[in-house]
């Protein structure tokens, strides 16, 4: 079975706010882990630079195919008025122990800026 690609969502956050989850769409590659695609899908959805900052849920099978659920970062204000499918539960930023400080909505800017520390695990900030 060859796997030609994903189906992508994306829950969007701007400044620590959720803003909401993006229309579905697809992207050729089918690692969830490369999110080259999935980042310029979404800077040209949303007229911004952006991040992905963490996968919420996937279907699939061996990290590749199906369908992936994104938290993704708008790192300069929205420009263009994007098609948002829904409000996200907003318990998806809730923060968890386990989680890396770069995977939080900040932590990339934060750990770009030159303050390891809180690059950390969210429960050693």
């Amino acid at each position: 079975m060859v796997l030609t690609g994903r189906r992508v969502r994306a829950l969007v956050v701007h400044e620590g706010a959720l803003l909401g989850a993006l229309a579905p769409f697809d992207v050729p590659s089918p690692w969830w882990s490369e999110v080259e695609p999935v980042t310029a899908e979404l800077d040209r959805r949303l007229g911004a630079r952006t991040a992905v900052l963490r996968i919420v849920t996937a279907t699939g099978s061996g990290m590749r195919g199906g369908e992936v659920t994104y938290v993704a970062e708008a790192l300069t204000p929205p420009t263009a008025p994007p098609e948002w499918d829904g409000a996200p539960d907003p318990g998806v930023l809730a923060p968890q122990e386990q989680r890396m400080g770069w995977a939080e909505p900040g932590g990339l800017r934060e750990c770009w800026t030159g303050r390891p520390v809180s690059c950390k695990r969210s429960a050693a900030r």
